[in-house]
């Protein structure tokens, strides 16, 4: 188990956006944790390796948008994972390529299953949204009948949706305490997307402010 962990490691590491006052959080992408039955084994040597962080995937299913699939699994390792010093990351995907575009609800089902998700785990705190999206595997259709690009666009709609609904409400523990942290580093993110949006890859669409945040001055 040892050498698989250090493999995953190598191969990936999470680096959240964060102030640059603090120091970069080193983890893996692995479910072993999610199925050791409450067993704290994997966690342990995950901080053995000196790695604090573990992102775990959470499957959304559009015919049961309002069912955390494999609840069971969850809570016990964001006990267990919590209890041994490991913070999870939510990696939120569904397994259907056509998911998100099968039908017109797909988005607003699957904010709101984040935001069922929010308020069920108020002690996860980061989210990664969707899966390689410039993949067929993974999402569909990637191209227009006229052979434009559509995934792109597409899934920065979700990506801004998604926002929306991790960072709106008030309850405590809300994803919003993590916006005013990484405020910074968002507005760098939302930067580069619309100087995509610029160059015409992806139509433009009004964006929400993010907390805090001044109305841009107009330009000259």
């Amino acid at each position: 188990m040892r050498s698989a962990l250090v493999g995953a490691a190598l191969t990936y590491v999470l680096l959240l956006a964060a102030p640059a006052a603090h120091a970069a959080r080193f983890g893996i992408a692995d479910d072993a944790g999610k199925y050791a039955e409450g067993d704290a084994s994997f966690f342990r040597q995950v901080r053995a390796l000196g790695m604090t962080e573990n992102r775990i995937t959470v499957h959304w299913q559009p015919d049961r948008p309002r069912t955390i699939v494999e609840k069971a699994f969850l809570d016990r390792s964001l006990a267990v994972g919590q209890e041994e010093g490991v913070r999870v990351v939510f990696h939120v995907f569904a397994l259907s390529p056509t998911a998100m575009t099968a039908s017109p609800d797909a988005v607003e089902n699957f904010t709101s299953f984040l935001e069922l998700l929010a308020g069920t785990y108020p002690e996860v705190r980061e989210y990664v949204v969707g899966n390689e999206p410039n993949q067929p595997r993974f999402w569909q259709p990637q191209f227009t009948p006229s052979g434009r690009g559509a995934a792109a666009a597409a899934y920065a709609e979700l990506l801004g949706r998604s926002y929306d609904a991790l960072t709106e409400g008030s309850r405590p523990g809300h994803p919003r305490d993590r916006a005013r942290a990484l405020r910074q580093g968002q507005r760098s993110a939302v930067r580069a997307l619309e100087r995509v949006v610029v160059a015409g890859a992806v139509p433009a669409r009004p964006r929400r402010r993010l907390p805090g945040e001044r109305p841009a001055a107009p330009r000259r």
